[in-house]
């Protein structure tokens, strides 16, 4: 009889916490995902411009509707592609960008669109250094 309290090597679950998880499916951080994590920022990529047309029509809600859209899923994925490559730069673009995205959507927030579009200027090229690393 098996119990969730038992040391067993022999459990039934590759992904218990006292298993020793050998015979488990998902292989963290192996090219394949990396290659699909890659993939999702870079879509992230072309809808980025989105935001300038957003701003110039002064279109707000637009600009917090496609920040929780697919830019939503951005930050993880950045996060986790900077902790794959694993180097000082990649972190600290990573958090350039997330600065100066959320300056853009602050000057969104307070409706001022001459700031929102300098600092859409700031985020876009933030963005690039980022995914000159990828």
């Amino acid at each position: 009889m098996s119990s969730p309290y038992s040391a067993d090597s022999n459990m039934y679950s590759p992904y218990s916490p006292f298993g020793d998880g050998a015979d488990s499916v998902y292989n963290a951080k192996d090219a394949e995902e990396v290659k699909f994590v890659i993939g999702k920022v870079k879509e992230s990529a072309n809808r980025f411009p989105n935001f300038k047309g957003y701003i110039q029509k002064k279109t707000w809600l637009e600009v917090y509707s496609e920040s929780q859209r697919q830019m939503y899923e951005l930050r993880r994925n950045m996060n986790y592609l900077a902790d794959y490559k694993g180097t000082k730069q990649v972190k600290a673009a990573t958090k350039d960008f997330y600065v100066k995205f959320e300056k853009m959507t602050d000057a969104c927030r307070v409706k001022n669109q001459a700031a929102a579009l300098a600092a859409y200027d700031e985020a876009k090229a933030a963005f690039d250094a980022y995914l000159s690393y990828l």
